[in-house]
């Protein structure tokens, strides 16, 4: 009987022994297809942090560093074409409010540089905006002295963004309900001060200032640059043309161009190349082509976001990393704060 029963506990036994053996076998052989799996995923990750590094590293310019061969290179990435700007008939100039040169011009011997200049050349440009029939205030535009904030951040050029464009300007015309974090959303003019001897070089800086509105902006862009003395410069962009003074015109002839594109432009601060009337569409079509030229030509902010937080992850050091990831995030945010976070962004960053 005692044998019986201890033959019985035996097989028993036996049987779970083998059990026990086929669940181990079972769970090594689910443990090492996850391994495969794991290491599949990481060889893949691998793969695309080799891709990202082995992308050529964009080309990062500053427009005050800005040369007449990388102000081509950016209008012809942008797939634009250089051509000169016909000039309004001087006796439209002559019959029009605007103030004569002699009340818009600055003498540079009261200012030691340009910062010192833009206070004064920012009240006068008001001044010529009203004479010249632009709303200024309530229901109309503001002009905002910019020149301590950097206005063009990060901005991609070119189908790979290999080229990267940030600086300053010194005064905007926005309208006047836009508020100070949507101001580069809704430029109309931008008005750039340079000293008598800095403005006869400055055309290639002015080329890469009228891009980065153009980029930034849902309203179609135009540039001004001028020495407060001697002329200015103005350019603009229209289908597929980047249009430019072929050379300096009278500051009058400046103001009487500005005024006439700004009471022909929207005040709007809601406005949205996409969100406009067909009659609008069709009175200013040319100038909507050409805003939507510039945007089209550059790759979108998830791209170039992407690419430099996939980098900072490499980093071991955690505070350095951090850092990383939130010099990415700020650089390539504030120009494109009309498109959310990317949602691969924010679910690994929150």
């Amino acid at each position: 009987m005692l044998f019986s029963l201890g033959l019985v506990a035996l097989v028993h036994l036996c049987y779970f022994l083998c059990a026990d053996v086929v669940i181990v076998n079972e769970l090594q052989k689910m443990s090492l297809k996850m391994d495969e799996q794991a290491a599949e995923q990481a060889a893949g990750l691998q793969a695309v942090k080799e891709e990202v590094r082995s992308t050529k590293a964009p080309k990062k310019v500053t427009l005050s560093s800005m040369t007449a061969t990388t102000a081509t290179r950016i209008v012809e990435a942008s797939n634009l074409s250089r051509v000169e700007m016909d000039e309004p008939a001087a006796s439209l100039v002559a019959d029009c409010n605007v103030p004569a040169d002699a009340d818009c011009s600055i003498d540079w011997n009261d200012y030691h540089d340009e910062p010192a200049a833009t206070p004064a050349v920012r009240d006068k440009l008001e001044r010529l905006l009203r004479a010249g029939g632009v709303l200024i205030g309530r229901g109309g535009y503001k002009v905002v002295d910019v020149h301590n904030d950097m206005l063009f951040n990060s901005l991609p050029f070119g189908a790979a963004g290999d080229l990267v464009l940030s600086g300053k300007t010194d005064i905007i015309v926005v309208p006047y309900k836009s508020s100070a974090g949507g101001y580069g959303r809704q430029l109309r003019l931008v008005y750039d001060l340079k000293t008598t001897e800095a403005f006869a070089t400055s055309a290639p800086i002015q080329v890469g200032q009228q891009l980065a509105a153009s980029r930034i902006s849902q309203h179609p862009v135009m540039t001004v640059f001028s020495d407060q003395s001697t002329g200015a410069r103005v350019t603009v962009i229209k289908g597929k043309a980047f249009e430019e003074t072929p050379k300096p015109v009278s500051l009058q002839c400046a103001g009487y161009m500005m005024c006439e594109f700004l009471k022909s432009a929207s005040s709007d601060a809601t406005y949205t190349l996409e969100a406009i009337s067909e009659e609008d569409r069709g009175a200013a079509a040319s100038l909507i082509v050409g805003a939507h030229m510039v945007k089209d030509a550059a790759p979108p902010v998830s791209d170039m976001l992407l690419r430099e937080l996939e980098l900072a992850d490499d980093i071991v050091d955690p505070i350095v990393r951090a850092s990383e990831r939130y010099r990415a995030l700020h650089s390539h945010m504030p120009w494109e704060f009309a498109t959310p976070i990317p949602d691969k962004v924010s679910s690994m960053y929150g």
